[in-house]
């Protein structure tokens, strides 16, 4: 009797240790850590059809909640779930929306057809790094932008906090009155390191909540303008952002669209790091090039001041193969307008 006892101690504390092995929490960010579970491929059929994932059923098979009192929550904690088929196994992957406080306590919980595992969990303190806060870069570059230009990017050193709400940080000044207020539209990149100002895409902005003020410009060609960041935006790890100003002022409506023409493209040479060098018409969008110029080889973009001269930094040597250059899809200059191809204009190039 007594060796059967024991056997069942011993399995049920297998079992446990299974189930805790199951679900693994990946702390690359402290304060948004990732929570990975190993999939059958029965499940990934059933929760992928033509290679797109079914958010709501992996919701469903995945289910994060915050523990109060050793309860769990009635809802599911927000967040982004997506599959890895990189590793030998496809792995189901939930990222929370946002920073999590390391003083509240979670549980995971994954059900596949026969079994449900649990994980508790917390954040963990950040470690501040050397780097303080502060804009690293900001695009576009240059003193003069076109009154419809689409957007202004901000780069940080260290990832920011996005809770804060727009007119608490940036300003917008004509001259000295401020202007935008109630009108700015953000965008944050999903790791807080970059931000972005959209601008109406003609150009205009609707003036204010009343419907009854109609449109009016966002800006008005030769006034001068600038862009204010405070200290009230600060980063994951509570330190305020080092004060950060641009000034420029408003050229004519660009009604142009952006070329290229094969002779306005230096390639590389073979076996070497040099890199590949573009001179566009007119300036073009920063994050537009960096999401959408595609090329089969490692490596980054950067710009030079007046964002017509981009080049490609490789990572590794070019190789004696035939590379390609795809620059048709979504490139766009400062006013959202697309590549032209017209008059020896190119989208495409290879070399």
């Amino acid at each position: 009797m007594l060796k059967k006892t024991v056997l069942f101690l011993a399995l049920l504390w297998f079992s446990a240790l299974n189930a805790n092995d199951k679900i693994k929490i990946d702390y690359q960010n402290p304060q948004k850590p990732k929570i990975v579970v190993t999939i059958s491929d029965k499940m990934f059929n059933d929760l992928v059809k033509n290679n797109h994932l079914d958010k709501n059923k992996a919701k469903k098979v995945l289910k994060i909640k915050m523990l109060k009192d050793g309860k769990q929550a009635k809802f599911d904690l927000s967040g982004n779930i997506k599959i890895d088929i990189s590793q030998d196994n496809p792995q189901l992957i939930f990222t929370p929306s946002n920073y999590l406080d390391e003083d509240f306590k979670f549980v995971a919980i994954y059900k596949n057809s026969s079994k449900t595992y649990q994980k508790k969990f917390q954040a963990k303190a950040l470690d501040a790094p050397f780097t303080m806060p502060r804009v690293q870069n900001f695009y576009p570059q240059g003193k003069t932008v076109p009154m419809n230009i689409k957007f202004f990017h901000f780069v940080f050193s260290v990832p920011m906090l996005p809770s804060v709400p727009a007119d608490k940080f940036i300003k917008v000044y004509h001259n000295q009155k401020e202007i935008m207020a109630g009108e700015k539209r953000l965008k944050w990149s999903r790791d807080g390191t970059r931000l972005s100002i959209i601008i109406h895409p003609s150009g205009h902005l609707h003036g204010g909540k009343n419907p009854s003020h109609g449109k009016q410009p966002a800006f008005y060609e030769d006034k001068q303008y600038k862009i204010v960041l405070n200290n009230n935006l600060k980063d994951i790890y509570g330190r305020a952002m080092r004060p950060f100003e641009y000034s420029f002022k408003a050229s004519s409506r660009d009604m142009t669209r952006s070329c290229i023409k094969k002779v306005d493209i230096t390639t590389p040479k073979k076996e070497s790091f040099e890199p590949l060098k573009l001179k566009f018409s007119e300036p073009m969008d920063y994050w537009m090039i960096h999401k959408n110029a595609k090329i089969d080889m490692q490596g980054y973009w950067s710009v030079k001041k007046n964002n017509r001269f981009w080049q490609f930094n490789p990572t590794k040597k070019w190789q004696k193969r035939t590379y390609k250059l795809n620059i048709s899809r979504g490139i766009t200059d400062l006013s959202s307008w697309k590549l032209s191809q017209k008059n020896g204009c190119i989208d495409i190039f290879s070399f």
